[in-house]
């Protein structure tokens, strides 16, 4: 029985994070502009070229899909990284979302939504591409590290090692409060959680990264520790299969 549990429950992490789809090779004559709204943006980045490509069918058009987004990353002409999304947007905004501006200089990030299954994606300078659960993120102001906040039934905070290149931790959310904002305070960082039902204050936790967990505080924190949060989905203006 713990064997048929536990075979269950790996299926249902795989089904709701990180879910594969099989890869769909972008062409444009499947998707005609009489039945398709399409969206796609090619930016320079250095030696790269970052493509994003994102479609939806037109209210006229039988829904055989949703939404559907490819990312592209080409080097010399050639693609060294890709992916490729068929998305449920499940009531809030899907598709691929980049910053306004990108924040770090060894990396280009770039943000999906759609699923409950928000990732954060990060492209070096080589196009080596590393996801992350996430969507939204905010980074250090020494630019060390990556805060995404995955956004799901179940709430997680990934903290990326930018300077080392690896997960430092992924920490579930406490008592089913959602993660707000990220705070650095000389180094030591915090993140305050969106106030309960009927209360005007939030609630902080100290990120503790020797043990790695989240410990309640009550510490003050100014408005100015507050780090810049990017991609916040409930902030765009057009949230279907959209850049922005």
């Amino acid at each position: 029985m713990k064997k048929a549990f536990f075979l269950f429950f790996t299926l249902l992490s795989f089904k709701s994070w990180g879910q594969v789809n099989k890869f769909l090779t972008y062409k444009k004559e499947i998707y005609p502009s009489r039945k398709y709204i399409t969206q796609s943006d090619t930016l320079q980045w250095g030696s790269l070229e970052v493509i994003t490509t994102m479609i939806h069918p037109k209210k006229n058009t039988a829904n055989q899909f949703a939404c559907r987004a490819w990312l592209y990353i080409r080097k010399n002409r050639k693609t060294v990284s890709k992916k490729f999304y068929d998305i449920d947007p499940v009531g809030s905004c899907s598709g691929l979302y980049l910053p306004s501006q990108q924040p770090l200089k060894d990396y280009f990030i770039v943000s999906k939504f759609g699923d409950y299954d928000g990732e954060t994606l990060l492209i070096n300078a080589s196009g080596k591409l590393t996801t992350l659960q996430g969507g939204a993120f905010a980074v250090s102001k020494d630019g060390r590290y990556l805060f995404a906040n995955y956004s799901s039934d179940i709430q997680i905070l990934t903290i990326y090692d930018l300077k080392n290149h690896k997960i430092l931790m992924s920490i579930e959310n406490m008592d089913g409060l959602e993660y707000q904002n990220i705070y650095d305070k000389n180094g030591t960082y915090y993140v305050s959680y969106f106030p309960r039902e009927g209360s005007l204050t939030s609630e902080l936790g100290f990120i503790d990264f020797q043990r790695k967990r989240i410990q309640k505080t009550k510490v003050s924190l100014h408005q100015n520790l507050l780090l810049p949060t990017y991609n916040e989905v409930w902030k765009q203006v057009n949230c279907n299969c959209s850049s922005h």
